[in-house]
C-alpha cells in the first residue's frame, strides 16, 4: 500500500500548477512522488486533452482529466471520452449578440477537436460564428486584458447559460449540466472506494464549483480573491511551488 492510496487531487493547471504556462521540475516531481505513492492526480483545466498530451506529455496521467473547463471528462487510462455535456445550438446566436455590444475582441468556439477562433473585427464573423454545424462543448469571449471580470458583472442577470471567467480576459459560457464541479462528483462515483479523500486545488473563478465539490478546497494565495471565500487551505502562491506544498502537507497531516 502507499502512503496517498485513496487521495485524488484534483488540479487546475494555469496559475496553480503551471506557471506562465511552464512546468517546473519541482511541481513536476511532486506529483509524481503523490502519484508514485497511490495518491490519484486529475488534471482540471479550460484546455482540451491534446495540450496535456503535446505540452506536458511528462505529467502523470494515469486517471480520468476534467478538460474544456468542465464540459468532458477523458479517461487517460483507456484513452477515451467517458462524459460530456455539450451547448444547444441557440447559443451562437447568443455569442452574436454577446459580441455585438460587449468589448469582445474573438470569439472562440471548442468543438470536440478543434477550437476555431473568430476575430470580430472580421467583417463576416456573425455569419462564421452561425455557421458552426458541430457540437459545442464551450463559447469563450476573449476581450482585452483585465477586462473580463467586469463583463461578468454585466452578465449575472443571465440565466440561460453559466458563465464564468478562466482568466482575465476570457468570458467562458457553459452548459448548466457541466462545469468542474459536476466533472469532480462524476468521477467521484467513477473512482468509488479508490476515492476516500477528494482534494482540489485552484485560482481562478471557474474554480470555485470544483472546490465546492471536494471534501477539501485548496486556494493558491496568488489566486482570483474570491475563491478565497471557499478554501479550507490556503497554498503559496504559484512562484513557490503550491503542488509541491500541498503534497508535503498531505503528508505531514496523514491523511
Amino acid at each position: 500500500m502507499g502512503k496517498f492510496d485513496g487521495i485524488v487531487i484534483f488540479s487546475d493547471l494555469d496559475g496553480t500548477l503551471l506557471h506562465h504556462g511552464q512546468l517546473h521540475p519541482r511541481q513536476l516531481a511532486a506529483v509524481q512522488y503523490f502519484v508514485d505513492n497511490g495518491g490519484t492526480f486529475c488534471p482540471s483545466t479550460g484546455r482540451p486533452y491534446e495540450f496535456l498530451e503535446e505540452e506536458l506529455s511528462e505529467l502523470p496521467r494515469k486517471s480520468y482529466c476534467i478538460i474544456k473547463n468542465g464540459t468532458m471528462i477523458y479517461d487517460a487510462a483507456s484513452a477515451r471520452t467517458v462524459w460530456g455535456c455539450t451547448l444547444d445550438s441557440a447559443v451562437l446566436t447568443k455569442a452574436v449578440q454577446l459580441g455585438r455590444r460587449l468589448p469582445i475582441v474573438s470569439i472562440q468556439i471548442h468543438l470536440e477537436n478543434e477550437c476555431p477562433r473568430i476575430s470580430c473585427d472580421d467583417p463576416d464573423w456573425e455569419e462564421k460564428v452561425l455557421s458552426t454545424d458541430q457540437p459545442i462543448y464551450k463559447i469563450v469571449l476573449v476581450t482585452a486584458p483585465g477586462q473580463a471580470p467586469d463583463i461578468l458583472t454585466m452578465l449575472q442577470d443571465e440565466t440561460d447559460y453559466q458563465y464564468t471567467v478562466s482568466c482575465g480576459h476570457m468570458i467562458e459560457i457553459l452548459s448548466h449540466g457541466s462545469g468542474k464541479g459536476v466533472c469532480v462528483a462524476e468521477i467521484r462515483k467513477l473512482l468509488g472506494d479508490k476515492a476516500r479523500v477528494i482534494i482540489g486545488v485552484g485560482d481562478y473563478a471557474n474554480d470555485i464549483t470544483m472546490l465546492q465539490a471536494c471534501d477539501i478546497a485548496v486556494a493558491v494565495e496568488s489566486s482570483y480573491l474570491p475563491i478565497r471565500e471557499y478554501a479550507d487551505w490556503l497554498a503559496p502562491p504559484i512562484g513557490q511551488f503550491p503542488l509541491e506544498w500541498l503534497v508535503r502537507k498531505i503528508e505531514s497531516d496523514n491523511l
